[in-house]
Order: C-alpha cells, then structure tokens, then sequence
C-alpha cells in the first residue's frame, strides 16, 4: 500500500496566495486537487520500480501521477508539461515540484511512467476513478484520451505546386 501524503508545495503555494487573486487555472488546480482521490488512486498503481541506480533521483508515483493527469487535462506532450512546470509556478507545484530547488522530470522519465501505465492496464483504471470522482463532483470534463500528441503534417511545397487550380 502506498501511503498518500498532502502536496504540502500546492497547499503551501495556495495559502501564499490567498491575498492575491487566483489564477483560472489555479483555481482549476486548486479544485482538483481537493476533488480527486489521491490515496485511491495510489492505491491502485502501487509501487513503480523504474527508479534505477543511475541518473536523476526518483520522483515517485504520487509526482508522476500529478505531472500525467495535468498532460491529460490541457493536452500536453512530454516536452510541453516540462516546459509548463518550468514556466508556471502553480503547475509545478501542483505536481509537487518547487521549480527554484528541484530538477524537473526529464521527458523520458514522463513517456516511461505512461509506458508504464499502459503495460500494466492502469491507464482506463486511472481515467474510471478521476471520471467518477469529477462526476461525483459535478465537473465536467470531458473524459480523456490517452495517446501520444500527434504532429500535423504541412504539404509539402512540392505537392503545393503540384496542385492544378481549375477555374
């Protein structure tokens, strides 16, 4: 069993707040974090084991979680949520990061958690729980989908030119 513990960062950043106006999305943020069940959700996944001797430190399930549930909710790719923890302070602390002491994860680590996820069958497991604790809530948001973000391909120029305009 994995044991669950408060985002002392979130709630600490949230409280520094109170006499400034929040932000939309840390109010999102903010409701998320009170409205999804963290410890079920722990529960669930249990213990990960990719934390090898090498390299960066691990940053645990809880952190992974977070970082992937904010890649879901604004359609984020690997590069763009490290980008975003880096960038905006509520994001990072959200996902349990203090972006002015901490590494944040590097995108490898964030496509092998989400690798993880899928090898195990977890992935539906994890959107039927937070689905179920937003309806319980009455959120609406629209259920997820869980891939890796496409790129759009432009025409080439090649085939721009190729085209025959008819009048």
């Amino acid at each position: 069993m994995v044991e669950f513990r408060q985002n002392s960062i979130w709630s600490t950043y949230v409280l520094t707040r109170v006499d400034q106006r929040l932000t939309r999305k840390e109010k999102f943020l903010d409701r998320m974090d009170r409205t999804v069940p963290w410890s079920e959700l722990l529960n669930e996944l249990g213990e990960d084991n990719m934390g090898g001797k090498v390299g960066r430190r691990p940053i645990g399930v809880e952190r992974k979680l977070r970082i992937y549930l904010v890649q879901q909710w604004y359609d984020l790719s690997d590069r763009a949520i490290v980008e975003m923890m880096i960038d905006v302070p509520s994001v990072a602390a959200f996902c349990g990061f203090d972006a002015s002491v901490e590494k944040m994860p590097s995108r490898t680590t964030l496509f092998q958690f989400r690798k993880w996820l899928q090898e195990r069958g977890l992935v539906e497991r994890v959107g039927d729980v937070v689905e179920q604790a937003l309806a319980s809530q009455r959120t609406g948001i629209v259920r997820y989908t869980i891939s890796e973000p496409a790129t759009k391909k432009s025409p080439s120029k090649r085939s721009c030119k190729s085209q025959v305009r008819e009048n």
